[in-house]
């Protein structure tokens, strides 16, 4: 199944997705500020997990986001 969408929309969907992609910066950039002196173990662990997966999500947005452009030529 194939899906067809406007230019309008990729445009939409690609700009979403920069938004969504800053938004994941600055959250992890918050994050790496976050004094983890009083943190106990599981909590460091859970801000570890926290900032892989704000990477993932804004590699997966950045790739998005070229890739649309690209279909958007």
């Amino acid at each position: 199944m194939v899906i067809k969408f406007t230019k309008e929309q990729l445009y939409w969907i690609e700009r979403t997705a920069d938004i969504e992609s800053s938004l994941a910066m600055n959250k992890f950039i918050n994050l790496t500020q976050t004094d983890i002196s009083n943190l106990n173990k599981k909590e460091k662990e859970a801000l570890q997990r926290m900032g892989s997966e704000l990477i993932d999500l804004h590699i997966f947005l950045k790739e998005l986001r070229i890739k649309l452009e690209i279909e958007r030529r």
